[in-house]
């Protein structure tokens, strides 16, 4: 991905703000767009025409690079199991 600001996304956190948000909320929503970005970058398609079977590819390729849509964070053994 290139890294320049998304209007659509940038208007959805800078609207996420203005309605008093949590800073960390909006990071994390961020961090999440990024990803979804990405990952869209990455097949090629436009966010205008995502459906129910690519956000559930995305889901498995988020679950796949956690590490990459989190920053790059450890966040500690997985305690869900």
């Amino acid at each position: 991905p290139d890294f320049r600001p998304v209007g659509v996304v940038d208007e959805y956190l800078a609207w996420l703000t203005d309605y008093e948000r949590s800073p960390n909320t909006v990071e994390a929503y961020a961090f999440d767009l990024r990803a979804f970005w990405t990952f869209l970058g990455e097949r090629g398609l436009g966010w205008e025409r995502v459906g129910v079977v690519e956000l559930a590819e995305f889901a498995v390729w988020g679950a796949v690079n956690e590490a990459a849509t989190r920053g790059n964070v450890d966040h500690g053994p997985d305690r869900r199991s």
